[in-house]
C-alpha cells in the first residue's frame, strides 16, 4: 500500500514482472483491501468488458434505442450485449 500524492488517498499498488523485459508494470487500485492477485486478474478481463461493449454499440445498434422508459432501455442494452456475446461464442 503506497500513498499516492495526486489522488490524495492510499492506493494498493502491483508490480508485474514479465520475463523478457526489463521494467515492471505498475498497477494501482483505491481497494487497499483488495487482494493483488484479484486485481490483476480484473485488470486483464477489463479488456474483455471494453471490446464487448465496443462491438455492440458499433455492430449491434446498443445505441439506436429511442425509448424513454428504464424497463424498455434495460431490455435494448442487454439484447445488444446478448447477440454480440452469442456472436462471439460461434466464432
Amino acid at each position: 500500500m503506497v500513498y499516492a500524492v495526486q489522488l490524495k488517498r492510499k492506493v494498493l499498488a502491483a508490480f508485474v514482472y514479465y520475463t523478457g523485459r526489463e521494467l515492471p508494470e505498475i498497477m494501482i487500485s483505491t481497494d487497499i483491501q483488495g487482494d493483488a492477485l484479484l486485481m490483476c486478474r480484473y485488470y486483464g478481463l477489463r479488456f474483455h468488458l471494453e471490446f464487448l461493449i465496443r462491438d455492440a454499440k458499433q455492430y449491434a445498434g446498443m445505441e439506436d434505442c429511442q425509448a424513454r422508459s428504464e424497463q424498455k432501455l434495460h431490455t435494448h442494452f442487454n439484447m445488444a450485449l446478448t447477440a454480440v456475446s452469442l456472436d462471439r461464442a460461434a466464432y
